[in-house]
């Protein structure tokens, strides 16, 4: 069992406060995405899981073993059984793909570790190759293989899909998960992409300022945002200060109602899967109409001002110019003034 758990860990760098009294615990055999925007302190508790930084307080458990923090010796990067996936690969440029994968193997097991590691992610056969030869999500698999090949407790994933393009990154998404469930590992992913966390983990930690924010389920962290600000961090969202009465408030959207029957002064905001384009409700005019393909956005300015955006299915059957009418389904959420 190998449950990774951290305890009140601040870390600063001179005047810089990295992480502030950062608490987080990742079960055993789960995926947890740590997100949040560039300078946030991901990164950084992600490096000092690993050994490569030293909290200034607080304490750092890998399953049974406390790892970094009073009362225990720090325990050196290559004794913490933890494998690492860094952003772009870094692949030895020098060594073909066995060499890359086995680095630091015991020569008697090496030549077995490697195949089947290759097997597991995809890549058979690909022994001989050399980075230069390999497109980007072969170096990414290269690179998951190289982290695993040691048998880690803990893979540490360090925005390892950033270069990749939209298409692949999915792909290797998906593959990548189904590799640590299949070595049952307990895996930490930093990452600032919104997708990228909710799709691929059992939890998500949002980071701000060098503090965790929230730590939940992706349906929760995104359905029940604990404030505005995580809100609209992890989707997209219209939102509108309101005076909220009984759990109502009065919108350009028109009359809505709050997920948490509140009152009082405060921001509501709403998703844009839960507005519709109806025959009756609040007017606007469409000012663009963005297509993905299997879906689209259409943008809508109301009377007040308000841009509104409407996610819609294919066929698209409005333009720029068009008036139309906008409901909303569901509940909204509601966060009270400061």
């Amino acid at each position: 069992m190998t449950d990774v758990v951290i305890e009140g860990v601040t870390k600063r760098f001179g005047a810089v406060v990295a992480l502030d009294d950062v608490t987080l615990a990742v079960p055993d055999g789960t995926l947890t995405a740590i997100l949040g925007p560039s300078g946030c302190g991901k990164t950084t508790l992600l490096r000092v899981v690993a050994g490569f930084e030293r909290p200034d307080s607080g304490r750092v458990r890998l399953g049974d073993r406390q790892v970094a923090g009073s009362g225990s010796a720090e325990v050196p990067p290559e004794r913490r059984r933890v494998g690492l996936v860094p952003q772009e690969s870094a692949l030895f440029p020098h060594l073909d793909v066995a060499g890359n994968v086995g680095f630091g193997l015991p020569r008697k097991q090496r030549q077995t570790r490697v195949r089947d590691l290759l097997e597991l992610v995809g890549l058979p056969g690909f022994e001989r190759r050399r980075p230069h030869e390999l497109s980007g999500g072969e170096q990414a698999r290269v690179a998951l293989a190289r982290a695993l090949a040691p048998k880690p407790e803990v893979v540490l994933l360090d925005e390892p899909f950033a270069a990749l393009d939209a298409a692949l990154r999915a792909e290797i998404r998906d593959d990548v998960r189904q590799v640590l469930q299949a070595t049952a590992a307990t895996g930490v992913l930093v990452t600032h992409d919104q997708e990228e966390a909710l799709s691929m983990a059992d939890h998500v930690a949002v980071m701000r300022r060098g503090r965790v924010i929230q730590m939940a389920t992706p349906v929760d962290v995104y359905g029940s945002p604990v404030d505005l600000e995580v809100a609209q961090f992890v989707g997209d969202g219209v939102s509108f200060a309101v005076v909220a009465r009984d759990g109502v408030a009065s919108t350009p959207l028109g009359e809505l109602r709050l997920r948490n029957g509140a009152s009082g002064p405060g921001v509501v905001l709403v998703r844009p899967e839960q507005l519709r384009l109806a025959a009756a409700g609040a007017t606007g005019e469409v000012s663009n109409v963005v297509f993905y393909g299997h879906d689209a956005v259409v943008q809508v300015v109301m009377p007040e001002g308000d841009m509104v955006s409407v996610r819609v299915t294919a066929p698209v059957e409005v333009q720029a110019g068009d008036v139309v009418r906008l409901s909303v389904t569901g509940a909204a959420h509601f966060y009270p003034k400061a």
